[in-house]
């Protein structure tokens, strides 16, 4: 996985939020894997990738970036 999104999910596991539900952040990990995955596959699946690195990456407090991908998935997976 990207560099970023495993920062992301290293801070996510140090945050207290997230230490009192830590299969919070293996779910978030196992679905980033999978996405990963299947970048790699296909063209539509890579504009996905780069949306999650998007809201992963930005400059805001970890629980509004948490959020903001959750609500994403939401969207995009119903």
């Amino acid at each position: 996985m990207n560099e970023d999104v495993e920062c992301f999910l290293e801070e996510c596991r140090a945050d207290a939020f997230f230490q009192n539900n830590p299969n919070a952040v293996d779910r978030i990990e196992d679905l980033l894997t999978k996405f990963y995955h299947e970048a790699d596959e296909s063209p539509a699946w890579q504009e996905l990738w780069d949306r999650i690195r998007e809201i992963i990456t930005k400059k805001a407090p970890l629980v509004e970036r948490f959020e903001e991908l959750l609500l994403f998935l939401k969207k995009t997976f119903g």
